[in-house]
């Protein structure tokens, strides 16, 4: 616990150093350990975490905060054997994302600046994956999927990835694209699924999405 001479930003400084100095071979390879550690890490990345934890939302803020910094400085430090990790802490933020739709907003936020985050070859498989699962089975994926699609055309495309076999996915992450995509959904068989395509296409035709400020993060 803290005391007059030690403060909280202290002790999440010490507990994150001693986090990052685990990624040796001592204790085993980067995706097992990533993943590990994402894992006790996720619930102050939901939203639905902070009630599930029983903090405030100046509470739930700050731990949010430190885990994107902690997150950020990892996936620097660690360059691309660390990339899998972000794959699947994405996956795993669009599947646990709020059922409460007025929650949702701030769940987005969290994605965007984990994406934000991520090099350039996650960021495009990750697109196409949210490509994939605009065409779910499950109608709350859809409807996830599409929004967060939507919230990624005011980011700046990628650029033609190192890795080639990611080239043939390189059209499918274009701008154009994704709005050929949300047009596509007018014909989905479900209502809900088709009124959220109109209403992300109408807002679109209103005027290009607002980039969202990226707030700052403690600093460790």
């Amino acid at each position: 616990m803290p005391t007059e001479n030690l403060s909280y930003g202290t002790l999440a400084f010490n507990a994150y150093s001693g986090l990052t100095d685990m990624f040796n071979d001592n204790c085993g390879s980067t995706l097992v350990i990533g993943q590990k550690l994402m894992h006790c890490l996720i619930l102050g990345l939901l939203v639905d975490g902070q009630r599930e934890m029983q903090l405030t939302t100046r509470q739930f803020n700050a731990i949010r905060d430190h885990h994107l910094s902690f997150i950020r400085k990892i996936t620097k430090k660690l360059g691309s054997p660390f990339e899998r990790v972000l794959e699947i802490l994405l996956q795993h933020l669009l599947h646990r994302g709020p059922e409460r739709s007025e929650l949702r907003p701030r769940q987005f936020q969290i994605i965007l600046e984990v994406w934000r985050l991520c090099p350039n070859n996650v960021r495009i498989k990750i697109k196409y994956y949210l490509l994939r699962l605009v065409y779910d089975v499950d109608v709350k994926i859809r409807i996830v999927a599409l929004e967060t699609l939507f919230k990624l055309l005011s980011e700046p495309e990628e650029i033609e990835p190192e890795d080639p076999t990611l080239l043939q996915l390189m059209p499918a992450t274009k701008h154009e694209f994704i709005v050929a995509v949300i047009l596509s959904k007018f014909q989905d068989l479900l209502l809900t699924v088709r009124s959220k395509a109109f209403s992300l296409f109408a807002t679109l035709t209103a005027g290009p999405p607002t980039a969202t400020t990226q707030p700052k993060h403690t600093q460790h």
